[in-house]
């Protein structure tokens, strides 16, 4: 896959330790869902028990190498991202 989800979800969260399973349909990013097993070291690391993470790759992953893509396209999923807020149920932008 050319990116390692589990050593970057071990720096963000350490003691805690995610099955990693890639997702399929994807043409563009590399796209998996991370899944907390058990909580081996409690109180260490808190992190999500369940996460779908996306690596945009320097091409169509896919493809591969041989077509190159930019990455700058990541900007345009981050502006339109949306969480919810602590206050209410509803959506809102992310600043």
């Amino acid at each position: 896959m050319g990116f390692d989800f589990a050593s970057q979800l071990s720096l963000l969260y350490p003691g805690q330790e995610y099955e990693i399973t890639v997702m399929t349909g994807g043409l563009v990013n590399h796209t998996i869902r991370a899944t907390r097993i058990g909580n081996s070291k409690p109180g260490t690391g808190d992190g999500p028990d369940s996460a779908i993470l996306k690596y945009a790759p320097p091409y169509v992953a896919s493809i591969g190498e041989a077509a190159p893509f930019p990455q700058d396209r990541q900007v345009s999923y981050l502006s339109h991202q949306f969480h919810f807020t602590s206050h209410s149920t509803h959506l809102t932008p992310v600043d």
